[in-house]
Order: C-alpha cells, then structure tokens, then sequence
C-alpha cells in the first residue's frame, strides 16, 4: 500500500519559500553561477519574492507575504542549508 501525504494549504508559502532560498543559494554560492541567472532560474514559474543577498556571510533570504525562509553555506563540501 502507497501512503501519500498532504501538505496543509497553510503550509505552502514557507515551503515555496525555503525552496527559492535552498535553490539559490546552491545555484549561486556553490555552482558559482550569476545573480541574474540564479534568480531567474529558481523564480521561474512561481510568485514574486522579495530577495536579499549577504555576500559576507554567504546567507539568502526569500520573503513573501506571508512566510520567509533563509539558506546559508554551512561549508564548501557539505553547500547550503536552510536557516
């Protein structure tokens, strides 16, 4: 038997968020691919979200009305996990 679970509706504005973050971090910090291009690509799709970048401690953060979510790397070989 197939056990399926479902995320509560009030639920999805923080996973959506945590996503973006988790998804740019790694695509910026640790793929080392561009601002731009790991904007577009983890946005693609989904809401806007305000967004913030702090390049000394290497943390991101998505917000949207209602749920914010930030990632950070925890180190070179282990990348980026959610804060």
């Amino acid at each position: 038997q197939i056990m399926c679970s479902v995320t509560p509706i009030k639920d999805i504005p923080l996973m959506l968020a945590s996503m973006r973050a988790k998804e740019f971090c790694s695509c910026y910090y640790m793929l080392g691919k561009g601002k731009d291009y790991c904007l577009k690509s983890v946005l693609k799709g989904y809401p806007q979200f305000e967004f913030s970048l702090d390049e000394t401690s290497k943390k991101v953060v998505f917000k949207n009305p209602i749920a914010q979510a930030s990632a950070y790397v925890l180190d070179d070989r282990l990348g980026c996990t959610l804060r």
